[in-house]
């Protein structure tokens, strides 16, 4: 009997190899670039097929994937495949649209031109490699194929592995960070170079460019992240780490008021956290923890409303960009290390990729406000916060209702925009403030801010303990050398 058996979802599918990098295929694009008119008595067979064969913007999406076992006799094979996925049925291509195998290469990063003129890869050991989209004139998106190019990428040539590749918005710019240290932004596709970095012992972990192309942030091992300014090749600004902080991956994001915000992932404490940074200054507005694992991926949708985080343990955490309050959490997306995460075109779907072989495509859902005034037979919601409170039956639903408002503001205050994971984090701390609320199930303080300085005293008590007890450990380790 297989019980135990995890059962894989419409919306997952297994590809026989580790999945490194993953991308969203630009299929309007490479349909408009690559497809050419038909000749006059040419394919009588296909009848109108070229206006029914493209691949419905609304309902169906195609993504490319790469990976593989590496070098040796492992058995299992190194690949870039393509395949669709449909909205409707909100599943994957049981089989893909086209698979080409890469020898004894292994596809590790990936960069898909914005514009659709094909992907570059990195393999390992030390290569790059360009990909052509090939795509028939009658635009039958199950006939899009990969072709190796022998296009000249003389500026990635024998360079070592490259752990980071992007295109800037308008596929004028790529750039690529190498595991030597080396940092290349080049124009595309002329190869030539705008900027180029050295820094010894230290390796390129991301990249990312600005949605207007003037900045590229580049994240490193160890030294700052640093901002570049592309009109005039300098750097603008490092970014610190803080005490006990390492940083993983960046991403740039528009806010509401059309100006871009700053991502940066850290480690804290086995912790891993978002810190975001305000691109006119350059300094920190903001940081919060966000997941207990560490983080390996995180990406920020087209449309800047949301950001997703991956962590090793294969969960995704679907945040709102603007408050980082949960939108949504997907525990256990994958059984192994997300490797690669990536919103579609339109900010509907998200990509996830994992080294347990299988690929998910995650449909955005809107969240509804929910008023819990309105309906008080439903349990309270404030954003991805629920509460519920057992009372007797002649009690005033609307007051208890007032009373969980009110601890709920609390919470905010305290917390900052409080979501389910700081709860989570901190559940300790929200029993606390429940206690200042409510004894026995009465309200006993109305005041925000008298709850408010209980607590600060409550915190500046366990910060005081915390500090003895580290004294007596030094005093007998010490004693005990």
């Amino acid at each position: 009997m297989a019980t135990g058996r995890r059962e894989i979802e419409p919306c997952s599918r297994t590809y026989g190899f580790p999945i490194y990098c993953a991308g969203w295929v630009p299929f309007s694009h490479i349909s408009t670039s690559s497809a050419t008119p038909e000749k006059e008595n040419e394919g009588d067979d296909k009848g109108d097929s070229s206006s029914d064969a493209a691949p419905d913007a609304s309902n169906r999406l195609l993504v490319v994937l790469g990976g593989g076992g590496g070098e040796g006799r492992s058995g299992v094979p190194n690949a870039l495949v393509v395949s669709a996925f449909d909205f409707s049925s909100r599943s994957l291509s049981d089989r893909p649209v086209f698979r080409v195998g890469t020898e004894a290469d292994l596809p590790y990063r990936m960069a898909v031109h914005p514009k659709g003129d094909g992907i570059i890869c990195s393999f390992l050991p030390n290569s790059c490699r360009w990909f052509n989209w090939d795509l028939p004139v009658s635009r039958d998106y199950e006939r899009l194929a990969l072709n190796p190019s022998e296009e000249n990428l003389r500026e990635l040539e024998n360079v070592g592995l490259q752990l980071a590749l992007c295109f800037n918005e308008e596929g004028s710019v790529l750039a690529s960070g190498g595991e030597d240290g080396t940092l290349r932004v080049l124009k595309w596709p002329a190869m030539e170079s705008i900027l180029s970095e050295v820094v010894e012992n230290t390796s390129v972990k991301d990249l990312d460019f600005s949605y207007d192309g003037k900045y590229i942030v580049s994240l490193r091992s160890s030294s700052p992240c640093r901002v570049w300014d592309l009109t005039s090749s300098t750097v603008i600004a490092n970014l610190a780490r803080e005490s006990g902080e390492v940083f993983g991956f960046c991403r740039f994001s528009r806010s509401s008021d059309s100006n871009q915000v700053l991502f940066v992932t850290a480690m804290h404490d086995d912790r891993g956290k978002i810190i975001t940074w305000n691109t006119s200054t350059w300094k920190r507005i903001g940081s919060k923890t966000v997941v207990k694992d560490p983080i390996s991926a995180l990406n920020v949708s087209p449309d800047g409303k949301l950001l997703a985080v991956g962590t090793i343990e294969g969960g995704i955490v679907i945040l709102n960009s603007k408050n980082l309050q949960v939108h949504s959490v997907i525990k256990k997306a994958h059984l192994g290390i997300l490797t690669s995460l990536v919103f579609s075109h339109d900010s509907r779907a998200l990509l996830s990729s994992s080294f347990d072989s299988t690929a998910r495509v995650t449909t955005i859902e809107a969240k509804k406000s929910n008023d819990p005034f309105c309906n008080p037979d439903q349990p309270a919601r404030y954003a991805s916060l629920y509460f519920c409170m057992c009372i007797d039956g002649e009690d005033n639903e609307l007051e208890v209702l007032e009373i969980l408002h009110h601890f709920v503001e609390i919470l905010d205050r305290y917390f900052g925009s409080v979501c389910e994971l700081d709860l989570i984090f901190n559940f300790h701390k929200a029993y606390y403030i429940l206690d200042e609320v409510l004894i026995a199930g009465e309200l006993q303080e109305s005041s925000k801010k008298t709850i408010a300085r209980l607590i600060a005293a409550q915190d500046s008590l366990v910060e005081t303990v915390k500090e003895q007890a580290g004294s007596i450990s030094n005093i007998i380790s010490q004693a005990t050398m």
